[in-house]
């Protein structure tokens, strides 16, 4: 029997990733599929980060988070953050750029 794997793109990690560093607030917190979660998205985003972007733009699905679908469903309920909603997807993505508008109203500065 064969896993269904899920791949999420670095929006939708980053969804699940807020979500449960917000639930990582409580200090009482321990979770270990979480903590896998963490783990994969930690390593991910080092693999991008020494990555060109040429190898990016070429091998897109490469770089995708994969995770098992039973294991995003769970990491769904933990968190309440579902990155498989577009509409959710579209709203999170709204939020990040209002918030680097705040951060940043007249653009980079050099």
């Amino acid at each position: 029997m064969s896993v269904e794997t899920v791949e999420l793109d670095e929006i939708q990690s980053l969804m699940i990733m807020t979500g449960i560093l917000r639930l990582k607030e409580n200090e009482y917190f321990r979770d270990g599929i979480a903590e896998e979660f963490q783990s994969l998205y930690v390593e991910n985003a080092a693999l991008r980060a020494v990555t060109s972007e040429t190898k990016l733009k070429l091998f897109p699905s490469f770089y995708k988070l994969k995770i098992s679908n039973n294991k995003l469903q769970y990491l769904i309920r933990l968190t309440g953050v579902n990155p498989l909603d577009a509409q959710e997807v579209s709203d999170y993505v709204r939020h990040l750029e209002e918030q680097e508008n705040r951060v940043s109203p007249e653009g980079p500065q050099m």
